[in-house]
């Protein structure tokens, strides 16, 4: 699993090294999203991306000790996005067994419905005026790329950990957090709720 984290990382960091050198970082769309102005694609499509680190804190949580200075990278992705949380997995082992706290089905379910109002509000907004921003708007050039790298970092993780239901995260954001939502075998209660 290394393997690919540590090509996602070197491709993140080139892209954004080669866009910069190419495009500068005027970022226009920064502006209009702090006055909330954004076209409503643009709106989701952030909101969304600060929707989806929670996700990889939750599956940090299951997976890892988080008692660690590499989790300071698993928090920060809120801000740095894929930059960040892909260091944390790279850097980091996964314990033997999972753990679901209390609360991870009501917060799981929390982020699923965020997450679907999300895309019906980018659903109302337009496309190809937020693509169209690609070379004019750095904050869009380095925005898609980030949520597209950390679409690839969910796939990497939950193929390389579990082959049957992997197959989830096929499905942008929601079939993560719908993998993350698997009952553990070895806690009873986890098992009743996911029936």
């Amino acid at each position: 699993m290394k393997k690919p984290l540590l090509v996602l990382e070197i491709v993140l960091w080139t892209y954004t090294f080669i866009y910069v050198s190419l495009f500068g970082l005027n970022a226009p769309l920064w502006d209009a999203l702090l006055t909330q102005t954004a076209d409503p694609f643009a709106l989701g499509l952030f909101n969304l991306m600060g929707l989806f680190p929670l996700l990889f804190i939750l599956d940090g949580w299951q997976h890892y000790t988080l008692k660690t200075w590499r989790s300071v990278f698993l928090l920060f992705g809120m801000f740095l996005g894929a930059y960040g949380i892909t260091l944390f997995f790279l850097l980091s082992k996964p314990k033997e067994d999972r753990t679901n706290p209390p609360w991870h089905v009501t917060v799981l379910i929390a982020i699923l419905v965020g997450i679907v109002g999300m895309f019906i509000t980018m659903a109302s907004g337009d496309l190809f005026l937020f693509v169209s921003g690609w070379t004019t708007d750095a904050f869009v050039g380095i925005m898609v790329v980030d949520f597209f790298a950390l679409y690839a970092l969910t796939i990497i993780l939950t193929l390389s950990r579990d082959s049957k239901k992997g197959w989830l995260c096929a499905i942008p954001v929601i079939g993560y957090a719908l993998w993350l939502l698997r009952p553990n075998p070895e806690n009873p209660m986890s098992a009743r709720i996911g029936r």
